[in-house]
């Protein structure tokens, strides 16, 4: 496995915008209480949810996010105690649902064979409240996948944030992976990633894949 940088010709667009998620989130009726109704909640149920000040991408989400992608897709088949497995569409949609080993988080990660959506929940307060996600569009050709996974684990491992997808550059026989991040900041990110087999010669390459990603923090009070 070589990590120098080799043919940078590219495959695929610019990175496109996140699918929408359906109903996993969406719109509930809310009803506003009366000061009566307010005056009548326990002192202690009121501090049970009262939400933390702030909560930390970077060492907070991100951390989490890493363990359970190690723990789910680029696990090579290995299911953790920490993950379960749940199937949808005609049956080639997969889910993984990671909790850490200290309850704080869930992590959902959703894909099938051309695009996909990770979302961070936060379990705080009694309640769970997702503050961050991240989705992807675009293809894979089979034989890039184990690339595409081994990237993934290299950063991962690492604990190297590079809009949340593999290293800038990674080399594994005839294959190289590429992973072009537009914008880095993780409230914020995006960019795309794509992987060429090498023919013959280093200048005929094919494009085997290509994902575009974007990302972001879903709720004010996470901080970088």
């Amino acid at each position: 496995m070589k990590n120098t940088r080799g043919s940078d010709k590219r495959c695929g667009s610019k990175p496109g915008l996140p699918f929408y998620l359906g109903g996993r989130f969406g719109a509930t009726s809310c009803k506003l209480s009366s000061p009566k109704e307010k005056d009548s909640i326990p002192p202690s149920q009121e501090k049970a949810d009262a939400i933390p000040t702030t909560i930390s991408a970077k060492a907070d989400i991100i951390p989490a996010y890493f363990k359970a992608m190690l723990a789910c897709y680029c696990s090579d088949g290995k299911v953790s105690p920490q993950v379960s497995i749940e199937t949808f569409g005609a049956g080639d949609g997969k889910f993984y649902i990671y909790t850490d080993p200290e309850g704080k988080f869930i992590v959902r990660d959703g894909f099938t064979d051309n695009f996909g959506c990770t979302i961070v929940e936060w379990k705080v307060g009694g309640k769970i409240r997702p503050v961050w996600m991240m989705s992807y569009t675009g293809e894979y050709g089979p034989d890039a996948i184990p690339i595409l996974k081994q990237a993934l684990r290299a950063s991962f491992e690492a604990k190297e944030w590079r809009g949340g997808r593999g290293p800038a550059f990674l080399e594994v026989g005839n294959y190289q992976y590429h992973n072009d991040v537009a914008s880095n900041n993780p409230l914020g990110f995006k960019g795309s990633e794509w992987i060429s087999r090498l023919r013959t010669e280093p200048s005929e390459v094919r494009c085997v894949g290509q994902h575009n990603y974007i990302g972001h923090a879903l709720l004010k009070f996470v901080t970088p």
